[in-house]
């Protein structure tokens, strides 16, 4: 079961690096998010860590779900490219980076289909935190700005 992966992997990270310690208030925000998660429509399952201080919500969601962010993971089933795309969409004004862990067979679909959504930057499942001195946040270049481009770091 991926989402086990998953949270095995997320184990292991909380020991190499703890999350950050969270207010009170952000720990009591984070907390009543997952508690409600389990009665949002399309989620199969939450999976959390022994600490309790990551997350794997594994959903098929309807919309762009929203995270609040501190090692809660959205794991998003579908069954088709059109799903994704009608689900990110509406927040395509608001993309900038993917991480992008697809079969060599579908990369160019989703290069394109990511590009054409205003994402400036696909990368690697675990390279988001570290961008090349190339890309800036909002996918302008410093001499490029009359252009529109996406940078994959896949290669």
């Amino acid at each position: 079961m991926f989402a086990g992966r998953l949270l095995n992997a997320l184990e292991k990270l909380e020991k190499k690096m703890p999350p950050a310690s969270l207010s009170g208030v952000d720990n009591f925000s984070r907390r009543s998010f997952i508690d409600a998660a389990n009665f949002e429509k399309g989620v199969a399952e939450i999976y959390e860590t022994r600490s309790g201080r990551s997350a794997v919500i594994d959903i098929k969601p309807a919309k762009f779900p929203l995270s609040p962010l501190n090692r809660v993971l959205f794991l998003a089933r579908y069954e088709n490219y059109s799903e994704v795309l009608d689900i990110l969409k509406p927040v395509s004004g608001y993309l900038q980076n993917a991480s992008l862990s697809v079969r060599p067979d579908d990369e160019n679909f989703w290069f394109g289909a990511l590009c054409g959504l205003n994402v400036s930057r696909i990368c690697r499942a675990g390279e988001m935190p570290a961008p090349t001195m190339m890309w800036r946040h909002d996918g302008i270049g410093a001499l490029i700005e009359m252009t529109k481009f996406c940078d994959i770091e896949k290669y």
